[in-house]
């Protein structure tokens, strides 16, 4: 518990550097949410953190258990999200996957799928998500996980607060694989499996 909350912490901590600036020449690559460097240093500690228990959840995966979950995930999170678009907003194509020309670099692809799900895989579900039995605190824990996770992605939507629902349900969908196997490498490879198809359909449709 107590390095969880240091996890948090130093999240916390370097969020409100990074808002506040650093005079570096660095800053732009180490502190902005969005660059690489950032979150390859959050990823970097949280191995350091939690490397026994990462290292323990790991060999207790099993391959096909894994992809059952991963497609289970898939298909909950873009049915659910074509759903929606369908309904309340009638969109004439209801999977939208939006993967701009700009940002198919190495260090982008790097970025959405390895670096970001594991860190925020680690913040969000890890961290944040309580798995113990008092039943209030599982459920504002999720709530807050969920919330956080959603917000965290403002910049992808320009600021619109109402175009966050998808990321919304993405967050649902990858905390019950986590509560349900109560291993984050269900949610990290699910949230891996996630990013990777959402890009080659962009790829594909686009």
């Amino acid at each position: 518990m107590l390095k969880k909350v240091l996890f948090i912490f130093l999240y916390i901590l370097w969020r409100g550097i990074a808002i506040r600036g650093i005079p570096s020449d660095y800053a732009p690559y180490v502190m902005h949410y969005h660059q690489l460097g950032a979150k390859v240093l959050l990823v970097g500690m949280g191995f350091i953190l939690f490397h026994k228990y990462l290292w323990k959840s790991l060999k207790s995966i099993h391959l096909l258990e894994q992809i059952k979950i991963c497609l289970a995930v898939l298909l909950g999170i873009i049915l659910t999200i074509g759903l929606i678009n369908v309904i309340l907003f009638h969109h004439s194509s209801p999977f939208v996957f939006n993967y701009p020309v700009a940002e198919r670099t190495p260090q982008f692809v790097f970025l959405a799928l390895i670096v970001a799900p594991i860190f925020e895989e680690l913040f969000y579900r890890y961290s944040i998500v309580y798995l113990g039995k008092k039943r209030w605190l599982r459920r504002l824990s999720v709530v807050a996980s969920v919330l956080l996770f959603a917000l965290s992605h403002m910049a992808n939507v320009g600021g619109n607060l109402f175009a966050l629902y998808p990321f919304l349900f993405i967050g649902i969908y990858l905390t019950m694989a986590y509560m349900w196997k109560k291993n984050i490498w269900t949610s990290i490879f699910a949230h891996m499996a996630y990013n990777l198809t959402v890009m080659i359909l962009a790829v594909v449709m686009g």
